[in-house]
C-alpha cells in the first residue's frame, strides 16, 4: 500500500511557495519531512503543529502530518510518537488503515522501541483481528521480542505470546 505522506508531501512545495509570495516564511511554509531528514526534530514538530491548523480535522492530510510526527518522534519520544498515532487512530477511526499501523509501528521498530510498537500493533490487532498486516506485524514483533525481554514481557502481558 502506499504511504499517506507522499500526498501532503507533494503538496508542501506549492505551499511553500504560496506562503512566501505571501509573505510567510514561518513553520507553517516548512516540509516537515525534509526537516526530520536533516535532522532537526523540533523545528519539524514545529512545522506539523502550525500545519495541523491549516487542514481538516481527521483528513487524509491531517493524517499525513501525525504519520511526519510519529516519524520525527520515534527515536526520542517514542511514546509520544505511540500516543500521537492512537490519539489520531481514537478520535477518526474510519480514516485510518492497517497500512497507517503498520507505518507507525515500523518507524518505532527502526529505534528498537518495542513495547511502544506492540501497544500500536495492540490496538490495530484488537480493531482487525482477522487482518493479514496485523498479523504480519505481530509476527516482527514476535521476532523482536526474542532478543528484547520488555518487549517479550509486552506480548506477553497482552496474551500474544506464551514464551
Amino acid at each position: 500500500m502506499r504511504p499517506r505522506i507522499s500526498t501532503l508531501r507533494a503538496a508542501l512545495p506549492a505551499l511553500a511557495l504560496t506562503l512566501v509570495a505571501c509573505g510567510g516564511g514561518d513553520a507553517s511554509s516548512q516540509d516537515p519531512d525534509a526537516l526530520i531528514q536533516d535532522g532537526k526534530t523540533a523545528a519539524a514538530l514545529e512545522a506539523i503543529a502550525e500545519q495541523k491548523k491549516a487542514v481538516e480535522e481527521g483528513s487524509e492530510e491531517h493524517l499525513d502530518l501525525v504519520l511526519l510526527e510519529v516519524k520525527a518522534q520515534a527515536d526520542e519520544a517514542p511514546e509520544a510518537a505511540k500516543e500521537a498515532f492512537l490519539g489520531f487512530a481514537s478520535a477518526h477511526p474510519d480514516a485510518v488503515s492497517p497500512a497507517d499501523f503498520k507505518y507507525a509501528v515500523s518507524e518505532l521498530r527502526t529505534y528498537a522501541n518495542y513495547v511502544e510498537a506492540i501497544r500500536v500493533m495492540d490496538a490495530g490487532k484488537k480493531r482487525w483481528p482477522e487482518d493479514a498486516v496485523m498479523d504480519e506485524l505481530l509476527a516482527m514483533l514476535e521476532k523482536d521480542a526474542e532478543n528484547d525481554e520488555g518487549a517479550a514481557n509486552a506480548l506477553k502481558g497482552l496474551g500474544y505470546s506464551s514464551k
